[in-house]
C-alpha cells in the first residue's frame, strides 16, 4: 500500500512504490467526534515504468484486466474483457458485452509509453462494431484517447459513432454481434504533430460510451 499507510494531516501526501490499484478511506474528525468512514474502492492506479519500445498487443495471452492493461467504469457491471468468440487475427480480442448498462462509460487503459526514442509515431488498431437499437436518437461511441499527464486530461485521436452509415461499421445487427475477421477495420493513426514526439509518459485509453437504448457487442 501507500507510505505512510495512515495520516492525520489535513492534506496528506502518500507515496505508492508498487504498481497496482489501491483503495482509500477517509475519516473526518473535529471536537464533536468522527464521521463514518468514506471508502473509495480501486480509487488510485499506479502504473509501471513507461515502455520505451514498440508494443503489439493482441490480447491473446492474458485475461483483462491484468498487470499491463487496467479497466475502469462508472456504474456498469460490464467491463472490457477478453473473448475467444471473435478476433481479427490470432484467436482472441477484447470487447464490451451487449449487457453493458445504458448510458455507462467503460474504459480500457494501456501501459504508459516513453516516445523519446521512437521515430515515426503511429497507432494501428483493428476494431469492429454494429448498431443494434435504431429506436433512439443517440448511439454507442468508441474512442481512443491519449494523456501526457497521468490521465488528468485526455485528447481524442479516434472517435467512431456506432451508427449505421459510419465507415467501417457492420451496419445494423438486431442481436448479438460476433464479427468475423473480415469485419474488423484496420486504422493507422499518425501520432506526430499532436504533442507526443519526445513525450516520456504517454497513456492511452479505449473508451466505450453506451447509448440510452440497447448496445451491441
Amino acid at each position: 500500500g501507500g507510505l505512510p499507510n495512515t495520516s492525520a494531516a489535513q492534506n496528506p501526501s502518500i507515496t505508492y512504490n508498487t504498481p497496482g490499484t489501491y483503495s482509500v478511506q477517509l475519516v473526518s474528525s473535529n471536537t464533536v467526534g468522527s464521521s463514518a468512514p468514506e471508502v473509495k474502492l480501486n480509487y488510485i492506479t499506479v502504473l509501471p515504468s513507461p515502455i520505451s519500445t514498440p508494443l503489439a498487443e493482441g490480447f491473446e495471452t492474458s485475461a483483462v484486466p491484468n498487470a499491463t492493461w487496467s479497466v475502469r467504469n462508472d456504474f456498469s457491471s460490464t467491463n472490457w474483457e477478453q473473448t475467444a468468440l471473435s478476433y481479427a487475427t490470432g484467436s482472441k480480442s477484447v470487447y464490451i458485452d451487449e449487457s453493458v448498462s445504458r448510458g455507462s462509460i467503460v474504459e480500457l487503459y494501456s501501459p504508459t509509453y516513453n516516445f523519446s526514442a521512437m521515430p515515426n509515431l503511429a497507432l494501428t488498431l483493428k476494431w469492429a462494431g454494429a448498431e443494434r437499437d435504431t429506436n433512439t436518437t443517440d448511439y454507442d461511441i468508441f474512442s481512443v484517447q491519449f494523456s501526457t499527464n497521468c490521465g488528468l486530461t485526455w485528447t481524442p485521436r479516434v472517435t467512431r459513432n456506432i451508427k449505421s452509415g459510419t465507415t467501417g461499421l457492420s451496419g445494423f445487427v438486431n442481436g448479438s454481434f460476433v464479427p468475423t475477421p473480415s469485419q474488423f477495420k484496420q486504422e493507422v493513426v499518425p501520432l506526430a504533430g499532436v504533442g507526443l514526439t519526445n513525450a516520456t509518459n504517454v497513456l492511452f485509453k479505449m473508451k466505450f460510451t453506451a447509448e440510452s437504448g440497447k448496445s451491441n457487442n
